[in-house]
């Protein structure tokens, strides 16, 4: 589908798991990275559909050198920026949220990141 909202919360859960394990894998090859996929919720939202999430998997990476929070300072400061969040001291991407053809530059913008 075209409606970006409408492809994420139709994405299947087994689209969203092939996708993070390719990531996390793409992730996990480069220097300095560790990347896990995790199960998560991603939040439908707030307005619409208060307290709804749908089942997810996340890719929660590491970079070695920072922690958590200085890592995701320096996503939101990359062009263009990564939206993260943080949970149990990681940075997770929830794949629900982002384009299926943005997969490789996801990886590829975390590799511009230094320690």
């Amino acid at each position: 589908t075209t409606i970006p909202v409408q492809r994420m919360l139709t994405m299947t859960i087994d689209e969203i798991r092939s996708r993070a394990e390719a990531t996390a894998s793409a992730i996990s090859g480069m220097e300095g990275w560790r990347a896990d996929i995790v199960a998560g919720h991603s939040a439908v939202g707030g307005g619409s559909a208060p307290g709804v999430a749908l089942p997810t998997w996340v890719v929660a990476v590491e970079r070695i050198g920072l922690t958590a929070d200085a890592l995701e300072s320096r996503l939101r400061a990359l062009s263009p920026p990564l939206i993260a969040r943080i949970e149990n001291d990681r940075v997770v991407f929830d794949l629900r949220t982002v384009s299926p053809s943005d997969d490789e530059k996801l990886a590829a913008l975390l590799e511009t990141v230094a320690a």
